[in-house]
C-alpha cells in the first residue's frame, strides 16, 4: 500500500503537505500512510481515492480482481 499511496501522489504532483491538507489529516499521519506504518481510517481512505482519482480497492487491494467472489 504505501508504494502506491506515495506513487499516486507523486503522479498528481502534491506535496505531502498538500496532501495531507486536502484530505484531512496532519502531516505526520500522511507519512505513516505512506510509510506503511499505519492504516487510514475509512474517511481518510476516500478521501485519499477521490484525490487520487480511482477507487479505495485500487489504492489499498491492488492485487484483488475486483467483482470476483470465490
Amino acid at each position: 500500500m504505501n508504494t502506491i499511496l506515495k506513487d499516486r501522489r507523486m503522479r498528481k504532483q502534491i506535496s505531502q503537505e498538500k496532501a495531507a491538507e486536502i484530505i484531512g489529516v496532519s502531516l505526520r499521519s500522511l507519512r505513516r500512510y505512506e510509510n506503511g506504518k499505519s492504516t487510514p481510517l475509512l474517511h481518510s481512505a476516500r478521501n485519499l481515492a477521490l484525490l487520487y482519482e480511482c477507487s479505495i480497492e485500487e489504492l489499498f487491494f491492488p492485487d484483488e480482481e475486483s467483482g470476483k467472489t470465490e
